[in-house]
């Protein structure tokens, strides 16, 4: 069983969050990534609920 995003999803969400068209800026880079985290923090927190369910 899958627990948390897979590697598709975590790619999309940091893809939504960076422009591959302009440089990336440092600041831009850690706000996607803290974002990428927090998705899957949440899909790990509702995985885990469902197993101990």
């Amino acid at each position: 069983m899958k627990i948390g995003l897979n590697a598709e999803q975590l790619s999309y969400i940091l893809l939504e969050g960076i422009d591959a068209d302009k440089q990336i800026s440092a600041s831009a880079l850690r706000d996607a990534i803290a974002k990428a985290i927090e998705k899957n923090n949440e899909q790990l927190l509702k995985d885990i609920k469902s197993l101990l369910s």
